[in-house]
């Protein structure tokens, strides 16, 4: 294959296509390119004569592609692929442009990365033009499409206590402190293989086990947690640490620890030439001065003895600065000889969680994560999630991350203190598509920065069309939807610019005011200077669901008649029946064994409003799904419902909780009142219902006033014989429609209930009376039987002349948009 380096290429590939190098120079070798030359230096440069043109990949988006992308276009392009038996690696939809240049000169490329030497020219060509066509076919004639000899992989490669980065401690060395800092980026290892590793994410406070130890979590990706070549089978199926024997992790491989000391090394060496360089240069001066004395012939200070007193001056501040560094690099030498030379003296923690390595369907990403549990001994006064980018300078980072106004009009005022980028909140998916900051060029960029354990600080641009990619899980094929990063090669002075290489995988990719963007899980080896991340607004909902909903604490609460978990902000207490059981006056205990974990289900229609805790049975996190939640006497899931949580301060270190994962929004406690009743400001607010109460408590707010009115009868048959049906579910009122109004209604019913969502079965009570409602299904109005045997919507018409009143202006207010709060 023609060689990759900065002397003339061999001519294999320019052979069939002359444009090979020069397409994507210093890129990757592409076999075939469909449309126009690309422009060409107009020096005549060419590997005759100096280089091609250097072009980089750009992000592209709100671009008309983007609606047929995923399905109608990239997808019948990879499987057309597939059918052609192409071994490609990844699809990627770019723009291309000079350098230097602010706008691309190809707003919208489709390159097809395949294996190097897999795909002869004509295979290529063909591949490329039947791509082009479906394009065509979708109303994009004019995008043209490569086929580059590129390979796509998972980033695994080499790479006590946390030492404490701050201000205060370790200054000027701060570079040669961050591998052994609680910090993100931090470069972890199996412990058993301290030579296959990657780059630690975010750190996750958990709770506290059954125990009352603290569990603190370090997000990686699941093939850094369990490489293929070791746990393979794992790495597919996925485990938690009660499924398989302890696996354990340390904070740097051998390779990386190896590295680090004789950075040290180095940094004592260069200190101790430099004062060597500054005390011969001072001698020399001092020389000269003196010989220039002697020449001026004068007794008092002259020109040349006070020029020799400055330099004197300057020389020792620079001498006394460098024995200061010197000495601090010898005390974290010895420090880090003495207490972390060996694997187990940097044990981080054990394996907590790792998903199995597979397509999540239906969003068809990557489940590529895992969760290191770590000591909590070993992070002393963590205060949150920081990244370090100390070494990247200020200049660099105003200059590369903001607009040229921007970044004049603040001088420097955007780089973190100290170089710690606080990271907080989420970079949600609209914002990755339409992005609201501005690069140098003024032009709409998401760029984005990540700390890797192999690269360090790097800047790229985040793509706003997803990628497919192709990799493999032992030896199957995996195709998913990546988010593709872009290098920004103007920020390296080395010759192949990268945002990432091998070891940087589980490192958190944030945006300039530290929200997270995505987790990197991968890119292509080589001259590509593509990387991939899985988004973390998707994957936040994944850890949330196996991990913080969870906890992973199994609880074995059998028997007991209260317990006390615990949560964030501290501990609350929790019953099994809240409500009591007629005739006893004491609580009843939990039934005998009831094992499982807590856990917050949230509405399918409101989700951030409505919700209950639960309890599932199961043994520990693997088995969640298959379990089944503790249930009442009455048979309906044990819930603490969210109305309860938000209303009652018993509850508060839950809700905090809640809050602060984003279950529940602050806004919520505009929905219930201090009792816990509904509050409802509009038609088609969702609320949470019980059906198998006999009376309806609500509070309309009118704007003016709440009229709190209670409702009877919605499920019985109107005699006191009690409900007939049971379960919980979420309905909203709407206007009544028309058509449902008999001529012979007295009085125009103000509106109608419609059942939207079921939280939890919904059974009909054998009994006499139970044809007089309709069978209740989500999505129908709530019916009852006349008089005359057929079933009518039900309608609310309040007897009393004030209430009529004060809910016909309720009715008329539409506060809650179509989809609800």
């Amino acid at each position: 294959m023609a060689s990759r380096d900065n002397t003339a290429p061999d001519t294999l590939l320019s052979d069939k296509y002359p444009n090979a190098y020069r397409d994507f120079y210093p890129g990757p070798a592409c076999i075939y390119k469909t449309g126009p030359d690309w422009p060409a230096r107009q020096d005549g440069g060419d590997w005759g004569y100096g280089y091609p043109l250097r072009r980089e990949a750009r992000p592209v988006y709100n671009h008309p592609i983007t609606a047929k992308w995923l399905l109608n276009i990239g997808e019948r392009i990879f499987k057309h692929l597939d059918f052609l038996h192409v071994s490609w690696s990844s699809i990627n939809p770019l723009a291309y442009a000079v350098e230097v240049e602010a706008k691309p000169f190809c707003p919208l490329l489709i390159s097809i990365g395949v294996t190097p030497n897999s795909l002869p020219y004509d295979a290529a060509y063909a591949a490329a033009h039947d791509s082009k066509g479906i394009l065509v076919e979708e109303g994009f004639p004019d995008i043209e499409v490569a086929i580059v000899e590129s390979a796509s992989a998972r980033y695994s490669g080499t790479s006590s206590d946390f030492l404490m980065l701050t201000p205060n401690l370790w200054p000027g060395v701060r570079d040669l402190v961050r591998p052994f800092t609680a910090l993100l980026g931090v470069p972890i290892a199996l412990l058993d293989h301290p030579d296959l590793g990657g780059t630690g994410g975010l750190v996750f406070h958990l709770g506290k086990d059954s125990g009352d130890k603290p569990i603190i979590g370090l997000l990686t990706c699941a093939h850094v947690a369990l490489p293929s070549t070791v746990y393979g089978t794992l790495l597919k199926s996925g485990c938690t640490m009660d499924k398989v024997p302890r696996i354990e992790y340390i904070a740097l491989g051998e390779a990386g620890y190896k590295e680090v000391v004789e950075a040290m090394d180095d940094v004592i060496e260069g200190e101790r030439n430099d004062i060597k360089v500054w005390t011969d240069a001072a001698l020399k001066q001092e020389e000269a001065s003196l010989a220039g004395d002697r020449e001026e012939g004068q007794s008092c200070k002259g020109p040349a003895q006070k020029r020799r007193g400055v330099e004197e001056e300057d020389v020792t501040l620079r001498i006394d600065s460098a024995q200061r560094k010197i000495s601090r690099v010898e005390a974290l030498r010895t420090e880090v000889r003495n207490n972390r030379a060996t694997p187990s003296q940097r044990l981080l923690g054990s394996l907590l969680y790792s998903a199995p390595l597979r397509v999540s369907l239906p969003d068809q990403f990557a489940s590529d994560w895992a969760m290191i549990a770590i000591d909590q001994s070993k992070i002393h006064q963590f205060a949150g999630n920081g990244m370090y980018i100390g070494d990247l300078k200020k200049t660099d980072f105003c200059r590369l991350l903001y607009s040229p106004e921007q970044a004049e009009s603040t001088n420097l005022g955007m780089y973190p203190a100290h170089g710690l980028l606080q990271v907080t909140g989420v970079v949600e998916d609209d914002e990755i598509r339409n992005p609201r900051t501005l690069d140098e060029h003024g032009e709409p960029c998401l760029l984005a920065i990540k700390n890797g354990a192999s690269t360090g600080t790097t800047i790229g641009r985040v793509n706003g069309i997803e990628s497919f990619v192709r990799t493999f899980a032992g030896d199957e094929e995996v195709t998913t939807r990546e988010i593709a990063v872009v290098g920004y090669r103007r920020h390296h002075s080395h010759y192949i610019p990268r945002f990432s290489h091998e070891g940087d995988s589980g490192a958190i990719v944030v945006s300039r005011d530290g929200r997270i963007v995505g987790l990197l899980n991968g890119g292509n080896p080589g001259r590509t200077d593509i990387s991939f991340i899985t988004p973390y607004w998707w994957l936040e909902r994944q850890i949330k669901e196996h991990i913080v909903n969870n906890v992973g604490l199994v609880f074995d609460i059998s028997n007991k008649t209260r317990l006390y978990p615990e949560f964030k902000t501290g501990a609350m207490q929790i019953q099994y029946n809240r409500f009591g059981i007629p005739g006893r006056t004491s609580q009843p205990p939990f039934p005998a064994n009831t094992k499982g974990m807590f856990y917050y289900k949230q509405s399918a229609i409101a989700p951030t409003v409505i919700g209950e805790l639960r309890f599932r049975l199961c043994d520990d996190i693997s088995s969640f799904d298959v379990g089944k939640d503790l249930c009442l006497p009455s048979g309906l899931p044990w819930y603490l419902p969210s109305d309860s949580i938000l209303t009652f301060p018993t509850h508060n270190a839950l809700l905090v909780q809640l809050f602060e994962e984003g279950l529940l929004r602050p806004a919520a406690m505009s929905f219930v009142d201090k009792h816990g009743t509904a509050i409802l400001h509009g038609l088609r607010q969702p609320f949470a219902l019980n059906i198998g109460e006999t009376i309806t408590t609500i509070c309309f707010n009118t704007g003016k006033e709440e009229v709190k009115h209670q409702m009877r009868c919605l499920f019985t048959n109107g005699r006191d014989s009690g409900p007939l049906y049971t379960g919980r579910a979420v309905v909203q009122f709407e206007k009544y429609p028309l058509e449902d109004i008999g001529s012979h209604a007295k009085h125009k019913p103000l509106f109608a209930l419609r059942f939207l969502e079921f939280l939890t079965p919904v059974t009909k009570i054998a009994h006499q009376d139970s044809a007089m409602v309709q069978h209740l299904e989500p999505g129908q109005y709530l019916k009852r039987r006349t008089r005359a045997g057929v079933y009518q919507t039900w309608g609310y018409t309040p007897y009393r002349a004030k209430t009529q009143a004060a809910l016909s202006e309720w009715a008329k207010r539409s506060l809650v948009p179509e989809e609800g709060p």
